[in-house]
């Protein structure tokens, strides 16, 4: 949701101890959702100048498969919670803050 997420991130795995968690919980991308209902969901969401980044999403779970933090996606990528150490956060976003290539 946050439309700045790379530094959101950043901004976390800076200020956890290493030893600690970094949790995320957002909006996932919708994509198995029966269409009228993401539509819904997705129109709603506007009202509240709310939109799902599933650049985040993509990134994530690529690093998931690596095994470099634990990602669950809730039904239907409805949503997703996110588990990962502050050094975890820091190898997925590079020193700039930018997504690393996969």
């Amino acid at each position: 949701m946050i439309p700045d997420w790379q530094g959101a991130l950043l901004g976390a795995a800076n200020v956890v101890k290493d030893g600690g968690s970094i949790r995320v919980v957002d909006f996932g991308d919708l994509r198995t959702l029966w269409p009228p209902f993401a539509g819904a969901l997705r129109a709603w969401l506007r009202w509240f100048h709310v939109s799902p980044r599933e650049e985040l999403l993509m990134v994530l779970e690529r690093v998931s498969q690596r095994g470099e933090c634990t990602l669950r996606l809730l039904p239907f990528r409805y949503a997703f919670i996110l588990n990962a150490s502050p050094a975890a956060i820091r190898a997925i976003l590079g020193s700039r803050g930018s997504a690393t290539p996969g």
